[in-house]
């Protein structure tokens, strides 16, 4: 039996034999993007019943789709604004909601809202006072002129004493540095296809103490798991928000490097091309994780499975007879075999810029 393989919350909807019938805890919504060329569809899965479903985690998935590149006729950041506005929206929501890790959002020192921290918070809060004692002891040692002013600014731009800080000469202030985002490029630089996470990174306006951003790569390059490597960076770096990047599977070919899903739930990569790694997500990073994928591989079965249908169904043959026939055939001999679109490396580029312009213009407000 031919199966279909596929990252897009959408596309798993839409597999489902009647697009009218409601499924028990998934709702979908489609949303004016105000830009000419690009739909919006929002599909929220709310519960268990929901997650067994679908086959995804309880979240929120936005899918972007354009065609043709059409929208670049009418606003030339078109797609940059919408992406920017959802990922923006996305950040504000769970991050105010995980007041528990230092430095989020709202600042510190809300009355009404009670923090709960869990230990690796602790650990993170008890390192930071160590430090602030050692900065103490030092100074009170007869450190004076120019090493004193220095530790001073050191501990400054640490612990954030004033409403404004200063790094690099440059002038930032105090809530918004205390939003520190992980921006992830997930993938294999030297594979077109998996390379978008690796290319959105090259063109990410890079703040100190703000937004900070890396391309681990991949197993088979490093010998660590991906998960691994970003779980160090972020229990050291104190971060409130990780955004990844990521290339997806699709099942249809229309939709390859012409549609962006942003989720709330994380990713697992290469989960889509059968090779799945550790999951990067909320629960095992302890921080919201913000996943943004684009569909870059379609698998060779899928591609069969859509030419014989719509040859079948041309020679009059019903839609039952032709499920009939494709459920009668095996895809194991090709389950391990993808195509892209032979400009991949020109869809890259595109794809890479507009996604890294979006987040720069989220995250630099």
């Amino acid at each position: 039996m031919l199966s279909r393989v596929t990252d897009l919350a959408l596309e798993v909807r839409e597999s489902f034999p009647d697009d009218n019938v409601e499924i028990s805890g998934v709702k979908i919504i489609k949303r004016d993007t105000g830009v000419s060329g690009i739909s919006m569809t929002e599909v929220e899965i709310m519960d268990e019943h929901g997650m067994k479903a679908m086959g995804k985690p309880v979240g929120k998935y936005i899918t972007l789709e354009f065609s043709d590149r059409e929208w670049e006729k009418s606003d030339e950041t078109g797609l940059e604004k919408v992406l920017a506005g959802i990922v923006e929206s996305i950040i504000v929501e769970k991050v105010s909601k995980n007041r528990e890790v230092a430095g989020s959002v709202l600042g510190e020192g809300d009355e009404n809202i009670n923090i709960k921290k869990n230990k690796k918070n602790e650990d993170w809060d008890n390192q930071k006072k160590n430090k602030e004692d050692e900065d103490n002891d030092r100074i009170k040692k007869g450190k004076t002129g120019e090493n004193e002013e220095c530790d001073k600014s050191n501990k400054k731009r640490i612990y954030g004493e004033n409403s404004e800080i200063k790094i690099d000469n440059i002038t930032v202030s105090r809530d918004k540095a205390d939003k520190r985002i992980m921006i992830a490029g997930l993938g294999n630089r030297y594979a077109t296809p998996d390379m978008l996470g690796n290319k959105v990174v090259e063109y990410i306006d890079i703040v100190p103490e703000k937004i900070c951003a890396i391309a681990p790569g991949v197993l088979s390059q490093t010998g660590m798991e991906t998960c691994d490597i970003i779980r160090n960076i972020v229990c050291k770096g104190d971060f409130d928000c990780i955004i990844v990047i990521d290339s997806l599977c699709s099942t249809h070919t229309e939709r390859l490097c012409h549609t962006i899903q942003v989720t709330d739930t994380g990713i697992s990569p290469g989960a889509g091309v059968g090779n799945r790694r550790k999951e990067i997500n909320g629960d095992v990073m302890g921080i919201p994780v913000i996943a943004i994928g684009v569909p870059t591989v379609v698998s060779m079965a899928t591609v069969a499975y859509d030419c014989i249908e719509e040859t079948l169904l041309k020679q009059g043959f019903s839609q039952q007879e032709t499920d009939i026939f494709l459920n009668g055939m095996s895809n194991d001999k090709y389950s391990g075999l993808f195509v892209t679109p032979k400009d991949i490396d020109e869809q890259i580029f595109f794809i890479g810029k507009a996604i890294a312009g979006g987040l720069n213009m989220a995250l630099q407000k």
